[in-house]
């Protein structure tokens, strides 16, 4: 039944006494059992002293028909949790957002390609696939199989492989599934227990729903791009974030792990126990509704308030001071011309902190911030923004970003530095946490990759390779398939089977 949104802590008593009411129960079977159970139990308890712990998937095999960075971002974390990932990737369709902007970069603009389209000491390498950066950030942990599934003979592999996965994930333009066979009756019919995640950026119907383009395109339209930037800029000239890849990352591998537990129960890991349903799912994942609930609070503004939100810039409306100040040229780093920090105030302690560390730093003959009373309330700050702000870079401009952070993390003042990509490998607070961690592959050596988006005292997560084109031919069609000779040669001679992009007559590209 349809009910009004909960308060904060609306149902803690209730909660709590159904969790009390369930541990007794749970107790007195317990007890009931632990009589006819005891030898039983010190096996088991035997058993699992022998076994190391599991990773959540661990069992779990995912089928990778992904593309950018979104779809691949949630098979990395799927990956990550112990999931068996297989790419299948069509050697005769190189993927321009996906393994770099072209196959083979001509030498002389390959430092001009940035850091989304580079490669290692800038040097493509002779399958620059395998080194370009994008794939590379969220490759690690896959295998790779090589399948054209627009000939019959791909198709049909391909949905042979439907009956040894148990997790299809894919972010194509919602017409591409459905030509390649693989639209969920088709999938669902050959294994009922496979569960299909599906990525549109609008929906898969409705008026919207055949619309192209990359996350950049869709954040606009969600309304994120219009709070980004600056009140007084035209919105042309911002410049991408591609927020909505990674968000979707997450919340789409999130909304895998609820439909395995929905579908397997108790036992996990392929199995069916108490609770599970044993049969599989297609989840919706719209791109453009999860981006949305980023921004939420801004929409329930505008329908109860009627409000009409702007770019506010580095400001917010719920800190004051807050913002990114210039700060004077690290005499270490003189070949870079602007150095900058931001500071934000999340209360009136902050104010008081800041203001008596500005106060501290003119001396006297300067009117005092900290007695001032027009900023003694977030309103007053809010409605004095601008006057603070001159005070505030007046001094950060007599320091470097690293003395403006240090003087403020010593008088509790939240604030950082605004590191460059290159200071971010040197910085403290990233090395004390093990952030970076060396990854490559064979075909791209060994390099700094940003470690795990999470940290947990379950069992140690895979941190494997970076995935090359067809690694994996042999280890999918042969072991997991079973294919015998005469069916493996008739994916070689129809150029399946390769570990590079091919032209349509064969020959590498």
């Amino acid at each position: 039944m349809p009910a009004p949104a909960p308060l904060l802590g609306e149902h803690d008593a209730a909660t709590r006494a159904r969790a009390a009411e369930r541990s007794r129960r749970d107790a007195s079977a317990s007890d009931a059992a632990a009589s006819d159970a005891s030898a039983s139990s010190a096996d088991s308890n035997a058993q699992a002293d022998r076994e190391p712990p599991r990773l959540p998937l661990d069992g779990i095999r995912v089928l990778d028909l992904t593309v950018v960075w979104a779809g691949p971002g949630c098979t990395m974390y799927l990956s990550d949790l112990g999931a068996e990932v297989i790419r299948v990737d069509n050697p005769f369709v190189f993927p321009t957002a996906t393994r770099g902007l072209m196959a083979r970069p001509p030498a002389e603009i390959v430092q001009e390609l940035g850091p989304l389209s580079g490669y290692p000491d800038n040097d493509p390498g002779p399958r620059p696939w395998n080194r370009q950066n994008m794939f590379s950030s969220h490759g690690r942990g896959k295998l790779s199989c090589t399948l054209d599934p627009r000939t019959e003979l791909g198709r049909e592999t391909l949905q042979r492989l439907l009956g040894h996965v148990d997790v299809i994930v894919e972010n194509n333009s919602i017409g591409v599934l459905a030509k390649l066979g693989m639209d969920w009756e088709t999938v669902h019919a050959a294994n009922p227990r496979t569960i299909m995640l599906r990525m549109p950026p609008m929906g898969l119907d409705g008026p919207s729903a055949d619309w192209l383009g990359f996350g950049a395109n869709f954040e606009a339209m969600c309304g994120l791009t219009g709070l980004r930037g600056y009140a007084d800029d035209d919105p042309t000239s911002l410049t991408s974030v591609f927020h909505m890849d990674p968000a979707s990352a997450a919340t789409a591998a999130f909304a895998v792990l609820a439909v395995l537990a929905r579908r397997d129960g108790a036992d996990g890991a392929g199995g069916t126990g108490a609770g599970g349903t044993g049969v599989g799912e297609l989840i919706e994942f719209s791109q453009s509704e999860n981006v949305m609930q980023h921004i939420g609070e801004y929409f329930l503004d505008a329908a109860a308030n009627e409000t009409r939100h702007q770019p506010l810039g580095n400001r917010s409306i719920a800190r004051a001071p807050q913002g990114c100040y210039r700060c004077a040229v690290d005499p270490a780093r003189p070949d870079q011309d602007d150095e900058w920090a931001v500071i934000a105030c999340e209360n009136d302690a902050d104010w008081r902190a800041l203001a008596a560390l500005l106060d501290r730093a003119v001396g006297e003959g300067v009117s005092s911030l900290e007695t001032d009373e027009r900023f003694a309330t977030l309103e007053g700050r809010l409605a004095h923004h601008d006057e603070i702000d001159v005070r505030i870079s007046a001094w950060t401009q007599q320091l470097t970003s690293a003395e403006v952070f240090h003087q403020c993390q010593a008088a509790c003042v939240p604030a950082g530095q605004v590191l460059r990509e290159s200071q971010l490998r040197t910085d403290p607070q990233m090395t004390d946490r093990c952030w970076f961690r060396q990854n490559g592959s064979v075909e791209q050596g060994w390099h700094s990759f940003p470690g795990r988006q999470w940290r947990w005292d379950g069992p140690e997560m895979p941190w494997r390779p970076i995935g090359i084109l067809g690694d994996a031919n042999e280890y999918v069609f042969r072991q997991i398939l079973g294919l015998d000779d005469v069916e493996w040669q008739a994916l070689c001679d129809e150029g399946h089977i390769t570990g590079d992009y091919l032209h349509p007559d064969g020959t590498p590209l």
